[in-house]
């Protein structure tokens, strides 16, 4: 297994954690700030607070919508 050095490991329930707790208050100061203004603006923001509480860890790719393998969209 590939470790990242110097790094905090992210577990699964740490994600679950920040998502649950975190990230709702992120948003709203998102909406409040006028940053986000329509349901594409939700999807960014949200991607962009999960993408930058993760960092740049290769375990862990993150899709702002379902990615569907057969069709590769």
């Amino acid at each position: 297994m590939f470790v990242v050095p110097n790094r905090k490991q992210r577990t699964l329930q740490k994600i679950q954690k920040f998502i649950r707790k975190k990230l709702r208050g992120k948003l709203v100061l998102d909406l409040n700030g006028l940053r986000i203004v329509k349901e594409a603006d939700l999807e960014c923001a949200a991607y962009h607070h999960i993408r930058r509480y993760i960092g740049e860890d290769p375990l862990w790719r993150i899709l702002a919508r379902k990615h569907v393998p057969v069709t590769g969209h």
